[in-house]
């Protein structure tokens, strides 16, 4: 028996803009870890966005269940991750392994932004968790 295939959606750069959030990541009320995402688009076991960063903010460290690959859209971002500093730039692309703690801020004069793709092939949806400046996993 054949799968059932699923329907190709074109997700339009303006469409995306006009859903930008700039609330429901963890504290982004709080200056520093100020961000905005656009609407996620989930396929199966996976999810993209694109995340903007004002000049300034950042991410507080994090970890996932699930491989995440970055792709540099414009500005300058360093990634922190298991304590190894990356750049990335426009068009550069970073792996982030599954169970790996990362962080990421704004390293350029103007805004940054970038494409998140979360890939979980064992199990979906995958899980985030928040760590406090001690690595403690929070809500």
């Amino acid at each position: 028996m054949q799968e059932e295939k699923g329907t190709p959606r074109l997700f339009a750069w303006a469409d995306q803009v006009a859903g930008l959030s700039w609330t429901g990541l963890h504290r982004d009320d709080e200056w520093g870890w100020h961000r905005g995402r656009t609407p996620a688009v989930e396929v199966t076991n996976a999810r993209t966005g694109v995340v903007v960063l004002p000049l300034g903010q950042a991410s507080p460290p994090h970890v996932k269940d699930a491989d995440v690959v970055i792709i540099g859209l414009d500005g300058v971002i360093d990634f922190l991750v298991d304590g190894e500093k990356f750049r990335v730039g426009e068009r550069d692309f970073l792996t982030v392994p599954a169970g790996c703690v990362y962080s990421y801020k704004n390293a350029g004069m103007g805004n940054a932004s970038f494409v998140g793709i979360i890939i979980r092939t064992d199990a979906w949806p995958s899980t985030n968790q928040y760590l406090n400046e001690a690595g403690e996993v929070v809500a």
